[in-house]
């Protein structure tokens, strides 16, 4: 039996309001600027394949906002699910929640935070980083940027290496 191409997608949420008196971390909402770069990477998203199958989202407010105004946008809402793992977001439990989605998803968007994402695609990548996608120094992605990592597996907790093919900058 042949594996079939995954693609997943890490996407950061976008810009938020800094913490304050009475706003916890994980309160913390999006600026209106990050609305906007939500917004554009929902656009640009839209134009790269196809919508994803799967969307595994933080817990923090501005990962979940971020995360809907872009599954409104590609009208796939129903299959946002918010993920306790992904908060804070580091690469070791990062890896074990995206392996636990189910195998009939064949793009997965996952919004998150640094530095995990960003761990987690060079760790899935390491130097299959396609030329066109980016240079290898500019590796961390910022509030609303996404990067799209193409890999063949049966189902996701086979997830090995695989090849950024395309990296989005808000």
């Amino acid at each position: 039996m042949s594996t079939r191409l995954r693609r997943l997608l890490l996407l950061r949420h976008a810009e938020a309001e800094t913490v304050r008196p009475g706003l916890t971390d994980l309160g913390r909402p999006l600026t209106l600027q990050g609305r906007a770069q939500a917004a554009e990477a929902a656009r640009c998203l839209q134009t790269d394949g196809p919508r994803p199958d799967a969307v595994l989202v933080s817990p923090a407010a501005r990962a979940r906002e971020t995360a809907l105004i872009i599954a409104e946008q590609l009208q796939c809402v129903d299959a946002l699910r918010y993920e306790p793992a992904l908060y804070p977001g580091e690469v070791d439990t990062l890896l074990p929640a995206l392996q636990r989605c189910h195998a009939g998803a064949h793009t997965l968007l996952v919004v998150g935070h640094n530095p995990g994402l960003s761990a987690l695609a060079l760790r899935l990548a390491g130097s299959r980083i396609a030329p066109a996608a980016v240079q290898p120094s500019a590796w961390q992605l910022g509030t609303g940027a996404w990067c799209r990592i193409e890999l063949q597996a049966n189902a996701w907790r086979e997830l090995g290496p695989g090849v950024v093919k395309r990296v989005w900058f808000a």
